[in-house]
């Protein structure tokens, strides 16, 4: 899947713990890139050509109508609401996205991604939209092909049910002095200083996002039950290891035991022979001569035979030690 041209889009890259909101009229049409970003909350509230995203990590997305198609490439434990003409999915893993695109969605080598429709609301949405030319009427998240346009088994993607409706946070309306009205006050109170609006705490993200904080608590807890699985499973094979090598030690000594049992019946078997033939050679030097030839081996005879005769035809004198 090869990356479009970002020559004349707006890159917004390498951001972390970061909030980034564009209204409308900031982008305008123009392309857009969002690379390396982690643990961000992203809302572009405007139409773009085209939307590329590459190495997102642990964020929160929302691209607004986008006339061409919107890439997701590297991207992971991503929560993320599009509306495009297309939509394409390389090497991601652990993704929710819910769409609005014109096109079945394009898989390629992913893991973990779930489908669902549409859930972001705010002011104007609905004209962009229909100003791009996107029908509501036919909704593509739910038809999933390849690179060559065949359908993708549901073994690496399933489909979400429709999310609560995401409705991003935008600045106050400033107030406008010319609709102030003075009820018949004495023309000197319009001199007064107008007294500046309460400042309200600033939401939490749960507050903000609340399917978003619902969504990192299941992770966070998925990520916990992990870990334990693995410390579990760590256990198991630690104990298995020991235990086989409990068992190749033990099974070694009591080889190594009868080896020496076998060798000791052996030496004490020789030992026996030996003396055997000692005795024999003092008393019948003979045979204990005889002993050391094979007689059924006639090869060995005949040597013997001749050493005989070799040694009968010598002088005595040549044949003392």
């Amino acid at each position: 899947m090869e990356a479009p041209d970002l020559a004349d889009a707006a890159v917004f890259e390498n951001l972390t713990g970061e909030t980034l909101v564009k209204q409308q009229g900031e982008i305008n049409g123009q392309g857009i890139a969002l690379i390396g970003m982690e643990r961000c909350t992203v809302m572009i509230m405007d139409t773009s050509a085209y939307c590329y995203c590459k190495g997102l990590r642990d964020s929160r997305v929302l691209i607004g109508p986008c006339a061409g198609k919107v890439t997701l490439e590297d991207c992971t434990n991503c929560v993320v609401s599009l509306a495009a003409a297309g939509l394409a999915l390389s090497r991601c893993q652990s993704l929710q996205v819910y769409a609005q695109v014109g096109s079945p969605v394009q898989l390629e080598a992913c893991e973990d991604v779930g489908l669902g429709p549409f859930n972001a609301e705010y002011a104007g949405v609905e004209a962009q939209m229909a100003q791009g030319g996107m029908d509501l009427s036919v909704n593509g998240y739910s038809q999933v092909v390849d690179a060559d346009g065949v359908a993708v088994a549901p073994d690496c993607w399933r489909l979400l049910d429709a999310a609560e409706t995401w409705r991003p946070v935008e600045p106050a309306a400033e107030p406008n002095p010319e609709e102030y009205m003075n009820f018949g006050m004495p023309e000197p109170s319009l001199d007064a200083a107008a007294l500046p609006s309460p400042v309200l705490p600033e939401p939490t993200e749960a507050e903000m996002y609340p399917e978003y904080a619902k969504w990192q608590a299941e992770w966070e807890a998925s990520l916990l039950a992990k870990a334990e699985e693995q410390a579990k499973v760590k256990t198991e094979n630690k104990k298995q290891a020991e235990d086989a090598m409990d068992t190749f030690f033990d099974e070694r000594t009591d080889a190594k035991a009868r080896r020496q049992a076998a060798n000791r019946q052996v030496e004490e078997e020789k030992m026996t022979l030996l003396n055997n033939r000692i005795e024999r050679g003092n008393e019948k030097p003979w045979e204990s001569v005889a002993d050391l030839v094979d007689l059924k081996n006639e090869a060995a005879v005949e040597r013997m035979r001749k050493l005989i005769i070799q040694l009968k035809n010598r002088p005595l004198s040549d044949t003392r030690m």
